[in-house]
């Protein structure tokens, strides 16, 4: 799995997004039926996928999956994990692009601060 989400990391990269999606889309959904949907390594592809919707301006379905992370990955790792952050982060990138710029400010400082205090 790890090699085909690079190859979706490459494949946005070089704008190939019509052949990266379903990339993305099989790396999630096989962590999702074999490792759940609250494992730390499912979470991380949903953050993979929602960066790349958000990337590709696919902003309601990314902030689905914004969504999703960010609940379960307070539950599971709390709020000072540097996933956690990753995540909040990405949130607060999506919404400076659809620009919402002071809710993006306010999850930008959130997650700038916990890195601080975690790294």
């Amino acid at each position: 799995l790890t090699s085909i989400t690079n190859m979706a990391l490459i494949l946005s990269d070089m704008k190939n997004n019509e052949e990266a999606l379903p990339l993305f889309k099989e790396v999630l959904t096989v962590k999702r039926e074999s490792l759940g949907n609250r494992h730390p390594h499912t979470l991380l592809s949903i953050n993979d996928m929602a960066k790349f919707l958000c990337d590709t301006g696919k902003y309601s379905e990314s902030h689905r999956l914004y969504d999703e992370v960010l609940v379960t990955s307070r539950e599971i790792l709390g709020d000072r994990h540097p996933h956690a952050l990753l995540y909040l982060n990405g949130m607060a990138r999506l919404l400076h692009k659809e620009g919402n710029l002071e809710e993006s400010r306010v999850l930008f400082e959130k997650a700038f601060a916990g890195r601080r205090e975690v790294l």
